[in-house]
């Protein structure tokens, strides 16, 4: 527990101290080589963080429950969101309203959490796009 705090404390700060360069490398690389960014190093820099941060999840959670969390909360965000800004505010808020709220009905229903989780993610995915849907008219 202390690592993932450790490492959820660490990424903070650095999303904190350096959002501007991480979006522009993640977003448009070009554009952040044009304005001098070192983008291979800040690439091998995300490249590793992710690899370890995900290696550590893996045997801690669970395969399903670890990409489950990675995949579906952006994929449900991007039917909720018209533009990419708004998905790095509402999928980490998906992702976690949805755990809790699945946590919590798992232990009432006593189903197992990792399952209920990413199935209650699944729902959300799939609700999106009928959102968009009925956005566009």
């Amino acid at each position: 527990m202390l690592v993932f705090a450790a490492l959820g404390v660490a990424t903070f700060g650095v999303v904190a101290r350096a959002a501007g360069p991480l979006l522009l490398v993640s977003l448009d690389p070009a554009m952040a080589a044009a304005v001098g960014l070192r983008v291979a190093w800040w690439e091998a820099a995300l490249s590793c963080w992710l690899g370890l941060v995900i290696g550590l999840a893996i045997p801690t959670v669970g395969v399903l429950y670890a990409f489950g969390c990675l995949v579906l909360p952006a994929l449900a965000a991007r039917g909720f969101c018209r533009e990419m800004r708004p998905m790095f505010v509402v999928a980490p808020a998906l992702a976690l309203a949805t755990a809790v709220v699945s946590c919590v009905l798992a232990h009432h229903w006593d189903y197992p959490p990792a399952q209920l989780t990413v199935a209650a993610l699944c729902g959300v995915a799939l609700y999106g796009p009928a959102v968009r849907r009925v956005r566009r008219g």
